[in-house]
């Protein structure tokens, strides 16, 4: 059988998994569409950014907020910097916008 995603496989790595985020909203008054596409090994892709917000939470960095739980879109004030630190530790992330 052929793999439907053959670029997704190689014999290096051949555990690779795949994932597309697509948020839609406004921004400065205008509608915004943006996609996030990642692969890498399924411990990486989940693992990597909880290492990150860890680290993050850990020296302080979300204590402006006020106490609670928040999800990650409410946490984060940029993504950017903390998807730069996810592709730094080896996940693969294309942005289309």
């Amino acid at each position: 059988m052929t793999p439907f995603l053959p670029f997704f496989s190689s014999a290096k790595d051949p555990d690779k998994s795949v994932g597309r985020v697509e948020v839609r909203g406004r921004h400065d008054g205008k509608p915004v569409e943006r996609a996030y596409t990642y692969v890498g090994h399924i411990a990486e892709i989940t693992g990597i950014p909880c290492l990150i917000a860890a680290k993050w939470a850990a020296s302080g960095r979300f204590n402006v907020k006020p106490g609670g739980v928040y999800p990650p879109e409410r946490i984060l004030d940029d993504p950017d910097a903390f998807l730069a630190e996810v592709r730094a530790l080896g996940v693969e992330i294309e942005f289309i916008e």
